[in-house]
């Protein structure tokens, strides 16, 4: 009898949004800095923003589901 195991990420999703909320900060830096005088604020904010979803990404915990199936 042969046994298949199969493995799957569980919460895949949670470091995705983590990655895409990161991006979107990037992307918000980088159109504040095409302004002829950015905001600092709104500078600080998108870098505070890409810091917080980038360290949440780093220390992101996989959590895998395994099955056995005959």
């Amino acid at each position: 009898m042969t046994v298949y195991v199969s493995e799957r990420v569980v919460n895949i999703k949670e470091l995705e949004d983590y990655i895409s909320g990161a991006f979107a900060a990037v992307l918000g830096i980088q159109n504040e800095l095409q302004n002829e005088s950015p905001n600092l604020q709104s500078l600080k904010s998108f870098s505070d923003s890409a810091a917080e979803k980038l360290q949440k990404a780093h220390t992101f915990e996989f959590c895998v589901e395994r099955r056995k199936t005959i």
